[in-house]
């Protein structure tokens, strides 16, 4: 028995050897950081259930005359052809893009770092669980060197650097995109974060949307002509839960399937969804 336990042992070291050999630095370092998150005493930073007030925090002053375009949460993000039919990516995140030359990425919220991915030297993401049930995960960042799953956030924290890219048509862009997530009994759901900013806060996202230089949206929540809330019938779309660590119950064709709407994950994530005139402008 005991030489059964050995082998056991030791087959699980060897597994566990050649994990680490196939994976990345940074991968490594994010492995390790999650199991200690899991095992550690679960903190919630605020304790509430309640949701967040957001709060847009600009290094300097965000003039909203440099904001080049922006993308709201709930339009169909891209139209793909694939042999089974078109794809679309759903937008369920919000973003704008600016000429700055600022580059901190200012926390939005208070709360508890759950999540911090990297890409193979790209930008990757990090997610802040705000309480019990809230998240913001902020994307295209790199994150600070010195960042850990764990750390304790505050309002207006330096979390990393935004990416920087040059557009085909437009100079170089800074990227702002963040994504809220709400957990019910671990079934993650995004929501639209412009409902969550602050009155001021608002007010100064509407004067970046009357201002920017390429603007083809209403609002920053889509939710009538090319919008999948339609669809949905509410303004809460699927989410893995990768961002939060847990592995999710659902998975995104469970979802698609219970809206009963015939739509079907397609390749790289996106959905061969509705085939209505307005979806495929």
């Amino acid at each position: 028995m005991k030489k059964i336990i050995l082998i056991i042992v030791v087959l699980i070291i060897i597994a566990g050897v050649v994990f680490f050999l196939t994976k990345t630095k940074e991968e490594k370092m994010t492995f390790i950081q999650n199991i200690v998150s899991s095992i550690s005493k679960k903190i919630y930073y605020p304790d509430t259930s309640e949701a967040p007030v957001l709060e847009l925090t600009w290094s300097g002053k965000l003039d909203p005359k440099s904001v080049i375009r922006i993308g709201p949460y709930g339009e169909w993000e891209g139209q793909f052809d694939y042999p089974e039919g078109i794809a679309y990516e759903p937008a369920n995140e919000m973003q704008f893009y600016v000429d700055t030359d600022v580059s901190d990425f200012l926390a939005v919220a208070p709360g508890i770092v759950t999540q911090k991915n990297m890409s193979n030297d790209s930008s990757g993401l990090v997610s802040v669980q705000y309480g019990r049930k809230y998240a913001v995960t902020y994307l295209h960042i790199f994150p600070r060197n010195d960042l850990r799953v764990g750390d304790k956030i505050e309002t207006g924290d330096i979390l990393g650097k935004m990416e920087k890219r040059i557009h085909d048509m437009h100079s170089e862009e800074t990227w702002w995109e963040i994504m809220l997530t709400i957990d019910n009994d671990e079934v993650y759901r995004t929501l639209p974060p412009y409902e969550y900013f602050s009155n001021n806060s608002k007010k100064l996202l509407d004067s970046l949307l009357k201002n920017a230089q390429y603007n083809d949206y209403l609002s920053w929540t889509v939710r009538e002509g090319c919008s999948w809330i339609k669809y949905v019938g509410n303004d809460s779309w699927w989410d893995s839960g990768r961002f939060q660590g847990p592995v999710e119950k659902e998975s995104e064709q469970e979802f698609l399937d219970n809206l009963g709407l015939g739509w079907k994950k397609g390749e790289k994530g996106r959905v061969i969804g509705p085939t209505d005139d307005c979806s495929t402008n």
